[in-house]
């Protein structure tokens, strides 16, 4: 073999190879595993807990789910809690955020999920995983699983205001949602710092994040609705957030879901 042939053959090598390696060669497309940011809908993870003040396994629940927040906020994903107050831990302390309506909903996962049971520190998220609030592991496995998961549906809370009345007007918005379906809209008091006089957690000083007051639901395609403050609570330094989701009421899996802080 002639050395000029040598060298055509290994110049041609060198063009492939250029080719194939170049900076300026780029696929467009979104290959697998690839997301195009500019169209798909965010994915996020909605945490439920089922706490109350008077169980001394709950603050260590309490400080797991503001740690997850915190990573949530810090690599700007949607990671939201709703903090339920339950009923049937009551005596000796009571719970001032109590409230029977939410011991009801966590009986109804209770029901969906009958292995796990219910207790306190319960935690579900996006309502399609049961397990201990309190356990780090678990709850930011459960929560990085299902920040993976790019959702169908959207739902967008483009505004919620409070009125001097004490009522909170709040104006939505969704995509992919049949406009009979039914929407949850929570208000949630962003923090309580609430100190205990009494039962397993006497003397001490809590603070909880995103503690449910109130939670009505209305048609998607209603597109606003008033949610009213509980009483004595129109309290300038108070400070409110709504949370939005709807939920497969057979399932109880949550397919969609936002937050937005309350402008007074």
């Amino acid at each position: 073999m002639n050395k000029t042939f040598i060298y055509l053959i290994l110049a041609g090598l060198s063009f492939c190879a250029f080719v194939r390696y170049s900076p300026y060669v780029k696929n467009t497309q979104p290959g697998p595993g690839q997301i195009n940011s500019d169209t798909i809908i965010p994915p996020f993870a909605l945490m439920e807990i089922f706490t109350t003040e008077g169980c001394s396994n709950c603050p260590p629940a309490y400080k797991v789910v503001e740690t997850v927040l915190a990573n949530g906020k810090q690599y700007h994903q949607q990671v939201l809690l709703l903090d339920f107050h339950v009923d049937y831990n009551n005596v000796p302390w009571m719970d001032p955020y109590s409230n029977p309506e939410y011991t009801a909903r966590q009986e109804k996962y209770g029901r969906v999920f009958p292995k796990a049971g219910v207790y306190t520190p319960q935690m579900i998220v996006n309502g399609s995983e049961a397990l201990l609030a309190s356990s780090s592991k678990r709850v930011n496995r459960a929560v990085n699983n299902d920040l993976k998961t790019i959702p169908d549906s959207k739902i967008t809370i483009n505004d919620a205001r409070l009125n001097k009345r004490g009522i909170v007007k709040v104006r939505f918005s969704t995509e992919n949602i049949p406009g009979d379906s039914m929407i949850n809209l929570t208000l949630v008091q962003t923090t309580v710092v609430q100190k205990v006089l009494s039962g397993e957690n006497a003397g001490q000083t809590l603070t909880h994040h995103n503690v449910v007051r109130s939670i009505i639901m209305v048609r998607a395609k209603d597109g606003n609705a008033a949610i009213s403050l509980p009483d004595s609570s129109n309290n300038d330094s108070v400070a409110y957030g709504v949370i939005a989701f709807r939920q497969n009421p057979g399932t109880m899996k949550i397919v969609a879901a936002t937050e937005k802080d309350v402008v007074k």
